[in-house]
C-alpha cells in the first residue's frame, strides 16, 4: 500500500473524529434549546441526516480501503 494511500486513510479518520466530536456538540446545544421551548425538530433532523450520510460515505470508504490491504496481503504470499 502506498504511504500516500495510508496518510490518505489516517487523516480521513482523524477528520471523521473531529466531525464526531462536532456532531455531539452541536446536538447537545440543539437539546438545551429544545429544552427552553424552541421547536428544533429540522436542525436536529438535517444535523442527523448529514451525520448519517457522512458515516455511510466514511465507512464505505474504510472498508474499500481494508479490502484493498487484503488483496495485497494476500498476493505476496
Amino acid at each position: 500500500m502506498p504511504k500516500a494511500e495510508l496518510l490518505g486513510t489516517f487523516l480521513e479518520i482523524l477528520s471523521y473524529g473531529l466531525y464526531l466530536i462536532l456532531q455531539i456538540e452541536c446536538l447537545r446545544v440543539l437539546w438545551v434549546k429544545h429544552r427552553s421551548g424552541k421547536p428544533m425538530h429540522y436542525l436536529v433532523g438535517t444535523s442527523v441526516a448529514i451525520f448519517s450520510l457522512v458515516t455511510i460515505l466514511t465507512g464505505s470508504s474504510n472498508l474499500h480501503m481494508g479490502n484493498m490491504v487484503l488483496e495485497r496481503s494476500q498476493t505476496r504470499k
